[in-house]
Order: structure tokens, then C-alpha cells, then sequence
């Protein structure tokens, strides 16, 4: 069993922050998951929320060759696959509430939703490994049928808090909205 890790590192700045990943399945590997946690500090009142995105492609910019987006379709789906508040003071891992396979060009879209109480506001409010630092770190548990495992099992997003889902994909409105809310 091999750990699928989302470690956003950024500053916080703003009294609502998004920290978001995507991590593209690039590899020629289909994931049967078994389970997922979400591991917080639960500073300020926060959710998060994991989803899996069918029917997507990566594009590469033909100018930047670093710069890359996903292109969606009318037949790309948002599935909810989990979901923490901080109310659930357990950061124990959760099976899934339904059966899914995570294949080649799928891709895991992370958010945490982070509500920075006015007061902190005068001070900057870091993610990362630190004990005293915020994080929003999302495993997912998961087994291969056969020997072809995943070469790359951590997603690392550099620049978290910058909307990196409306940067590099369309995001549906109403997708949008309820990876914020603690519904």
C-alpha cells in the first residue's frame, strides 16, 4: 500500500483562504482506493474536500512549456470522493462510500477552505511541516492488481493559495461553491 500525498506550502493572507492542489494521473497505473485522511492543525475553522475529475486532458502552453492546463469537456465529472471539517477532531482514514478506480488521465482536485478569524489578521499565518504551521496534507490509501506500481506518489503544489483549480481548469460553479461550505 503506497501513500498518495497532497502537501500544500504557502502564506496565508487574506480572512478566507483556499489552499488547492491538482494532481494529474499521468502514469499508466489504475488505483483501486480504500480509504483517505486529511491531516490538519485545525487552527481556524476549516474543510476539506477531495474530488475526482473524469474526462480530462493535459495541455502543455506552447509558449511557456511549464505552464500547463487541463481541458475540460461536457463529459468531464466532479465526484466527491471525501471530506473532513473540523469538527471531526479524528484524522483517522475514512473508507469510501462507494467503489471507484482512479485511471490514467484522472485527476484529484484538493481544497481546504480555511476561515482565518479577523484577529489573526494582523499576522502572517504560514502551511507547512511545522508543528505551529497550518497544513491541509490529503492521503490516499490504495492498491495496484498486479506488479506495475506508481514511480511518483506525492503531488506537491508550490503556490497552493493562488486558485490553482480556475488557473489551470474549469471549475463548475456549483463545484466551486461546495468545496468551500462544511455541507
Amino acid at each position: 500500500m503506497i501513500n498518495y500525498q497532497v502537501d500544500l506550502t504557502e502564506k496565508l493572507i487574506s480572512d478566507i483562504e483556499h489552499v488547492e492542489a491538482l494532481c494529474f494521473m499521468a502514469e499508466n497505473v489504475r488505483l483501486h482506493p480504500m480509504g483517505y485522511y486529511f491531516h490538519s492543525h485545525h487552527r481556524y475553522e476549516s474543510v476539506s474536500k477531495a474530488y475526482l475529475v473524469k474526462n480530462v486532458n493535459l495541455k502543455v502552453d506552447s509558449i511557456d512549456k511549464h505552464k500547463y492546463v487541463y481541458e475540460s469537456s461536457n463529459s468531464t465529472s466532479w465526484n466527491l470522493i471525501g471530506k473532513h471539517s473540523v469538527e471531526e477532531m479524528t484524522q483517522n482514514f475514512h473508507h469510501f462510500e462507494q467503489d471507484f478506480i482512479i485511471s490514467p488521465n484522472d485527476l484529484l482536485a484538493i481544497r481546504c477552505t480555511i476561515n482565518i478569524p479577523k484577529e489573526s489578521w494582523s499576522r502572517s499565518i504560514e502551511i507547512g511541516h511545522g508543528v505551529h504551521n497550518e497544513k491541509c496534507i490529503f492521503h490516499l490509501l490504495y492498491y495496484v492488481n498486479g506488479t506495475n506500481l506508481m514511480h511518483k506518489t506525492t503531488c506537491l503544489e508550490r503556490n497552493a493559495t493562488l486558485d490553482v483549480w480556475s488557473e489551470h481548469i474549469h471549475v463548475p460553479r456549483i463545484i466551486n461553491k461546495e468545496a468551500s461550505t462544511n455541507i
